[in-house]
């Protein structure tokens, strides 16, 4: 072969939709005996997700150029592509790209307030639990997201983004 390239597939695993994966590097080396002249790197037609920056363009005899490759899913589920190369030497293979975009998601436990005779008061505490795998937006709970006339926002230890597998919580007082 002309040229060989390592690594000859890329899998990015489960990566939360609309967030940009850690970058992975092919590098390919010229093992012709000529100069490899890159006329085009790109991603195959259909998988928008992936993105590639690269130096390849003329590659001496035993010289090497890198290709980096980003993953950003735009939808849950399996996101193949493709990494192709045009070039003056013919016979290079494609480096496949496999990816699993995965919606972000949380669960809110709903908060128990306890039996309070009329003229008291109570608090009880919402959790917010991060339970995708990249980190998620919250807006931060504040005195005009708590409604009803019986509720009032005590406190909030809520920023503005979570974790995957934090926690955070809202207290309201109900009187």
């Amino acid at each position: 072969g002309f040229a060989s390239m390592s690594p000859s597939s890329l899998t990015f695993g489960a990566q939360q939709n609309s967030t940009t994966s850690p970058t992975q590097v092919v590098t390919v080396t010229n093992t012709g005996t000529n100069t490899l002249t890159f006329t085009g790197v790109g991603i195959s037609a259909g998988a928008s997700d992936f993105a590639q920056s690269n130096n390849c363009g003329a590659v001496a005899v035993n010289g090497t150029c890198t290709v980096n490759v980003t993953f950003t899913p735009s939808t849950a589920g399996s996101r193949p592509g493709t990494l192709t190369f045009t070039h003056n030497g013919g016979g290079l293979a494609n480096v496949t790209l496999t990816g699993t975009g995965q919606a972000a998601s949380a669960t809110l436990s709903t908060p128990a307030f306890p039996a309070t005779t009329v003229g008291s008061s109570s608090t009880a505490t919402s959790t917010l639990t991060n339970t995708g795998i990249g980190s998620l937006s919250v807006t931060v709970p504040t005195a005009a997201v708590v409604t009803g006339t019986d509720f009032t926002f005590v406190s909030t230890t809520c920023g503005t983004s979570l974790a995957a597998g934090g926690t955070c919580s809202t207290t309201v007082r109900f009187s």
